[in-house]
């Protein structure tokens, strides 16, 4: 598990420092995953008051995790699951294999690379 924090300070200046990353030698449940936070925010003497909200990715097991706390989807996480999703759709998953198909052409003549580089210009 690792825990970051991201800080503004009172003259606007944005900063960000990892508390701490460490193995979760337990399941990793909602409840467990608590705990080791808590842990490691109590090793650390941060005042959970102070804190704007709470970053995880979307695991159903996050959710005890999350209660009590503001909490803010991962970005990246809910990018990467829409784009999995996209990808399963037939038409998208047919227009990415042609377009693999494009690329690997390009790539493997340098006579198409040339005329490609030619026309960008």
């Amino acid at each position: 598990m690792s825990i970051t924090m991201q800080y503004i300070t009172k003259s606007w200046e944005m900063h960000s420092c990892c508390l701490g990353c460490s193995g979760l030698y337990t399941d990793h449940t909602g409840e467990n995953l608590k705990e080791a936070f808590e842990g490691k925010i109590e090793e650390w003497k941060f005042d959970i008051s102070r804190m704007a909200g709470i970053t995880t990715d979307n695991a159903s097991n996050n959710k005890p995790f999350k209660d009590g706390f503001t909490w803010i989807p991962c970005f990246g996480h809910t990018l990467h699951l829409a784009v999995n999703k996209a990808i399963d759709i037939n038409r998208v998953s047919a227009a990415l294999s042609r377009l693999r198909e494009t690329i690997s052409a390009f790539t493997r003549s340098p006579k198409l690379s040339r005329q490609l580089l030619k026309k960008q210009k």
